[in-house]
């Protein structure tokens, strides 16, 4: 996991591969170009995650 923008990279390869790309990150820490493509954040599933 990382907290930058070191997976836009990843992301552009797998879309160009027509390969489904989704981050997941916490919402304080998330870089502002994470909120610009197809994301969630831990806080929003957080009371999924815990059931």
């Amino acid at each position: 996991m990382s907290g930058d923008s070191d997976f836009l990279e990843a992301k552009s390869f797998c879309l160009e591969r027509k390969k489904s790309f989704l981050i997941m990150c916490f919402e304080k820490r998330a870089p502002w170009e994470f909120r610009r493509i197809h994301h969630i954040f831990f806080e929003d599933i957080q009371d999924f995650i815990k059931k």
